[in-house]
């Protein structure tokens, strides 16, 4: 006669039961990273265009007679609207990004929680 085996309180099975990824989270994930990288080229075309105007700025402040901190509040301003424009598209991109790496690898934290059984109450009819 054989000992009984131990129990080990490991319910859930080793092996991955999913079955394929469906077409839809498939497409749903490819315009999320391409959401993801038009940010991206938003937050690069708002620094270049603060760059593009503070130069056009300054030719325009050599060219005529400014006052005093009027080129300053100038660049000011564009560096205001550049990292608020970055900011305000880098929210979504950072969110979209860190929730795409979850779609390509699937739900692997569901395989290992919870990993034993709840242990029953002292008053439970099981004993």
């Amino acid at each position: 006669m054989t000992a009984p085996a131990a129990v080990t309180g490991d319910f859930l099975p080793t092996v991955s039961q999913r079955g394929p990824r469906p077409a839809t989270v498939t497409i749903g994930a490819a315009f999320q990273a391409a959401s993801v990288v038009v940010f991206l080229l938003l937050i690069a075309a708002a620094w270049i265009a603060r760059a593009q105007y503070d130069a056009y700025a300054d030719e325009a402040a050599r060219l005529v007679s400014t006052r005093p901190g009027e080129l300053d509040a100038e660049h000011s301003s564009n560096l205001a609207m550049a990292i608020a424009i970055s900011v305000l598209a880098g929210l979504p991109a950072g969110w979209f990004a860190a929730t795409l790496w979850p779609l390509f690898r699937g739900p692997t934290w569901l395989a290992s929680w919870p990993r034993s059984a709840p242990s029953p109450s002292p008053g439970s009819a099981c004993s």
